[in-house]
């Protein structure tokens, strides 16, 4: 690094890591429970009979979503005159949460 002096007047190195969680991405408080609608009405002996229907079909292994990132960069200054900078950022998310509603019998 001696020979860098010269022509490497500043050198700066970042790193990051983190773990992220989402629990509300369905704005549900119970997203393993099935939920029932009790107001559907179905046609049964010449009238309309009160009945109900599955609304939510839920997994019972459901977990929170879960986000992964990482970054690596470097800022460089050369000569005292270029600055060069570098970023490399990734994210990957697992275990995406989705609302996906079931169609309604007829």
């Amino acid at each position: 690094m001696k020979d860098a002096r010269e022509w490497l007047t500043n050198l700066k190195l970042r790193a990051s890591y983190g773990n992220l969680g989402n629990q509300s991405a369905l704005n549900d408080y119970y997203p393993w429970m099935n939920n029932y609608d009790l107001s559907a009405k179905y046609p049964f002996g010449g009238s309309l009979q009160p009945g109900y229907y599955q609304k939510n079909y839920k997994i019972a292994t459901i977990s929170w979503e879960k986000a992964r990132t990482w970054g690596v960069g470097f800022d460089a200054t050369l000569l005292d005159k270029v600055t060069v900078a570098f970023d490399y950022y990734d994210r990957k998310t697992t275990g995406i949460i989705m609302d996906a509603g079931s169609p309604n019998s007829v």
